[in-house]
């Protein structure tokens, strides 16, 4: 079986230069995602194969991006169109067709590496491709000794390279790394299970040793409603600074509760030998389960798979 885990770096002090090579890169993988979505729409066509042919080579001269980057720049827009196109109320509520505009370029495994130095400062830097085909060396701050330990880790090549995400955040960079490696499953006589439901009105129910334990989701839900009513009010008004404000408390408020969830599962993880968590698949829950008209909106914007992810993370 195979684990993955998602380490974040924040990037270090970069020279102009570096700054510019970067900030032209993500722009111009945003206006090539743009490009190839107009072909889509244009050729009414969602292949991966279609898309290359009609617009890698002019995409790839225009905004002189290395390969990699427009390959990874032509699946996103495959992706934006397909999403745009199975939502069931794009015609019924006249939804636009959404514009991409995160500032982040996905690197696979062969054009981004990590390399130690003897930098005392930046002992870890990475390296990528980035625009004009050059390959430009960036320092990661490792300040913490989580961080060193999956770091050290895939040098010693205990775990593999994944893919890495390049994101630009208000003045800052970051780099995402996913690091993996297979694990031996336990035999079924050698473990204990914990079982987790991820739902609404439970936001989570947990089963330890035929022990069921409910988080239940009453106040998460009206809290949430109170918030959808507010931010329909200063909507209307076009105050985006009181929005984005409310918004922010809400993430805030159900990251707290998040928190306190899989902290207890985490702990009573810790109390039982050979524990395992078992989690359902969430990637389709959209597509596979019906709630009613009312409640449409809390499914659709609900945070299923964050709490899955802190658990995973702890």
């Amino acid at each position: 079986m195979q684990v993955q885990k998602t380490i974040k770096f924040k990037v270090g002090e970069l020279r102009k230069g570096k700054k510019e090579l970067i900030d032209f890169a993500l722009n111009n993988s945003v206006n090539a995602i743009k490009d190839f979505m107009d072909l889509s729409i244009k050729n009414k066509t969602t292949s991966n194969t279609k898309l290359h042919h009609l617009g890698y080579k002019e995409i790839v001269i225009k905004y002189k991006l290395p390969a990699c980057i427009v390959h990874q720049s032509r699946n996103k827009a495959r992706e934006i169109i397909k999403s745009w196109k199975t939502n069931k109320y794009r015609l019924h509520k006249n939804i636009p067709l959404p514009e991409p505009k995160a500032l982040r370029i996905r690197y696979d495994n062969i054009v981004f590496k990590i390399i130690k130095t003897d930098n005392k400062e930046y002992p870890y830097f990475a390296s990528l491709l980035i625009a004009n085909r050059k390959r430009i060396y960036i320092p990661l701050i490792v300040n913490s000794d989580y961080q060193k330990e999956y770091i050290e880790d895939l040098l010693n090549g205990k775990y593999k390279h994944g893919s890495a995400d390049l994101i630009k955040k208000g003045d800052d960079y970051y780099c995402y790394l996913v690091i993996k490696k297979e694990v031996e499953f336990l035999n079924k006589e050698n473990y204990n299970p914990i079982g987790i439901d991820i739902g609404i009105n439970n936001i989570a129910t947990i089963n330890i040793n035929g022990r069921s334990k409910f988080f239940n989701g009453k106040k998460a839900i009206a809290k949430k409603k109170h918030l959808n009513k507010v931010k329909a009010i200063y909507q209307a008004r076009n105050n985006l600074k009181v929005l984005n404000a409310i918004k922010g408390k809400e993430q805030r408020y159900f990251n707290h509760i998040n928190h306190n969830i899989s902290s207890w599962i985490i702990e009573e993880a810790r109390k039982l030998e050979n524990p395992v968590i078992v989690m359902e698949d969430l990637s389709k829950i959209l597509e596979t389960t019906k709630v009613r008209k009312k409640q449409r909106y809390i499914h659709q914007t609900w945070a299923f798979k964050k709490l899955q992810n802190m658990i995973q993370y702890k």
